[in-house]
C-alpha cells in the first residue's frame, strides 16, 4: 500500500492549499505585505520556497479554528494562531526563474489583476485610479492574520529582514 494512500483526497487538499482560500481566515487584524523582487533570483526563489513551506494550509487553518472555538466554548481566551500566506503574480513567477510553461495556466491569471477584462470582471476601478503603489507590478503578497498584534509584527519583523538581500519595496 503507497505511503498516505488512507488519506483522503479531501484532506490531502487541505493540506496542499493555503489558507484563506476557501474560508476566510476571520482574525482581527491582517496585514498584507506587497513585494517586488530584485534581480538575484536564485536568493528570492529560496526565500520564496521556504516561506512556502511556512505558509499556513486550509488544514491548519481549519484545525486553529477548531481550536480557537473549544477555548471559546470553555471560556478560555484564545487568539486563533497567525495565519501566514504568500501569493506569487504571474510576473513574481518569471522573475523566480519559472518558464511560462511551470506557471498556473489561467488566463486571468497570467494576464493580471491590471487588465481590462480581469479588471472589469473584478469591477475594480482602473489601475490608473489606485494608489500610486498599487500602481507599479507586484510580484509577491504575504498575508499575516492574527487576533494578537505581536505576532503579526514578529513575522513582518522576519519578513523585512531578507527586504536587503532581494526585495524591492513597493
Amino acid at each position: 500500500m503507497p505511503p498516505f494512500s488512507h488519506i483522503s483526497p479531501h484532506v490531502r487538499l487541505l493540506q496542499d492549499l493555503q489558507a484563506n482560500i476557501i474560508k476566510p481566515h476571520g482574525r482581527k487584524y491582517a496585514w498584507h505585505i506587497f513585494i517586488r523582487f530584485r534581480q538575484n533570483k536564485k536568493a528570492a526563489r529560496h526565500w520564496a520556497g521556504t516561506q512556502a513551506l511556512e505558509a499556513t494550509s486550509a488544514s491548519e487553518q481549519r484545525r486553529l479554528t477548531e481550536l480557537w472555538k473549544a477555548a471559546r466554548e470553555k471560556g478560555e481566551g484564545s487568539d486563533g494562531g497567525l495565519v501566514f500566506t504568500l501569493s506569487l503574480s504571474a510576473k513574481g513567477f518569471l522573475k523566480l526563474g519559472f518558464t511560462e510553461e511551470e506557471m498556473p495556466e489561467d488566463p486571468s491569471f497570467r494576464m493580471g489583476m491590471k487588465r481590462g477584462a480581469v479588471n472589469t470582471r473584478l469591477q475594480d476601478p482602473p489601475s490608473g485610479y489606485w494608489e500610486e503603489g498599487y500602481q507599479k507590478n507586484l510580484d509577491a503578497m504575504a498575508l499575516l492574520a492574527s487576533d494578537n498584534p505581536d505576532n503579526l509584527q514578529r513575522k513582518y519583523d522576519e519578513i523585512e529582514a531578507a527586504f536587503s538581500s532581494f526585495f524591492a519595496r513597493p
